[in-house]
């Protein structure tokens, strides 16, 4: 189970379009832009999954240079227990770490 998930919005998007939309929250519609985050909790304490933060990255819209209409991120997520490979980190990484 996914406990927390971290979004970093790497770049701005012009335009309509382009949210990471909480459909059953509200809904609640973040508008992605460079160098802000997002970070929240899939799941309560005991790890029961959250339904309410299901969501989507909305489409773009056509208008504007191909530079806009792209939304690049980065996504971290802490899991409940270890992501088994090829998922997660092989033993070998971990251990020389």
């Amino acid at each position: 189970q996914t406990l927390a998930t971290l979004i970093v919005y790497l770049n701005d998007v012009k335009g309509d379009g382009g949210v990471t939309r909480f459909g059953k929250l509200g809904p609640l519609e973040i508008q992605p832009t460079k160098g802000s985050a997002l970070l929240f909790f899939p799941a309560d304490a005991r790890g029961v999954f959250d339904e309410r933060t299901e969501h989507e990255g909305c489409p773009i819209d056509g208008s504007g240079d191909h530079q806009d209409n792209e939304k690049w991120i980065a996504r971290i997520w802490r899991h409940a227990d270890r992501v088994q490979p090829p998922y997660g980190l092989r033993e070998e990484t971990i251990a020389s770490l």
